[in-house]
């Protein structure tokens, strides 16, 4: 092109129009360019939005969702109740917002103590004082008590599995108030936690609670012996897969069996 424009300054009369069209052919609009245009413009807007899909698939694929934390069962919770792209958007104020959430906990449930008598546990004053000094302070791994206060404050029925898979710990506010929302948690030998992708239906949770065992009271899992028909302990056997046709056992062997499978600690 400058070499055009020069010989049309210096050197008229030497120009040859055949010349001047194929020269300049690369800056016309000519079907071939705009179709070569289009094709570009297409693989660039395609690359755009492939771009724009990786960062919109902040929700991970994977079916659980593992918190980088050591404290993994808070951030399960926190992701329960404000979202995986919530999560996400901390970045590294992850500890000064677990700060900032458990004050906001903790000053809540002084006021409201008495609150908590909805949770499907008895939690004790010395239980409330132990767990108001475990918000005060910068927690290295959430205690079980803790969970039911978030249970409680963030309105979540919450099922942890036990990493046998065989039972689960049951955390539920308001006496079943299957109106809240259902998580549930995979726990695993380490004590690190996972938390399910989707929320449970109430029919996925009726179907989980006649198939596997629910454990009321993780310090407690079972009640005393002489609670139990020897018909009952038979029945959680079962939900347990114990074998108790090729093993025959006496009701103290079948109680002790159980307790070694869904003991929480």
């Amino acid at each position: 092109m400058a070499a055009y424009i020069q010989q049309l300054l210096f050197e008229p009369k030497n120009i040859i129009f055949s010349n001047i069209i194929e020269s300049i052919s690369n800056f016309m609009l000519t079907s071939h360019l705009k179709k070569r245009f289009l094709i570009e413009n297409e693989e660039q807007i395609q690359e755009e939005e492939e771009d724009e899909q990786e960062e919109f698939e902040e929700t991970p694929k994977e079916e659980y969702i593992q918190p980088k934390q050591k404290d993994s069962l808070f951030w399960c919770i926190f992701i329960a109740k404000h979202g995986y792209q919530e999560y996400l958007e901390i970045q590294n104020h992850y500890g000064s917002r677990q700060m900032d959430l458990q004050k906001k906990v903790c000053n809540y449930i002084k006021d409201n103590t008495h609150l908590l008598k909805s949770v499907n546990i008895r939690i004790t004053k010395a239980m409330v004082q132990e767990i108001i000094s475990d918000l005060m302070t910068e927690i290295k791994k959430t205690s079980i008590y803790v969970l039911y206060v978030y249970a409680f404050y963030f309105q979540l029925n919450i099922v942890i599995m036990h990493p046998n898979e065989k039972c689960f710990l049951k955390i539920f506010t308001e006496n079943e108030n299957f109106e809240n929302t259902i998580v549930l948690l995979q726990k695993n030998e380490q004590e690190q936690y996972t938390l399910l992708n989707d929320n449970l239906t109430l029919e996925e949770y009726l179907e989980l609670y006649n198939d596997k065992y629910c454990i009321e009271n993780h310090i407690r899992p079972l009640k005393a012996l002489s609670s139990y028909k020897v018909s009952e302990l038979d029945e959680i056997a079962e939900k347990l897969d114990i074998d108790l046709e090729d093993r025959p056992m006496k009701k103290q062997e079948k109680y002790d069996e159980i307790t070694k499978l869904i003991k929480w600690y």
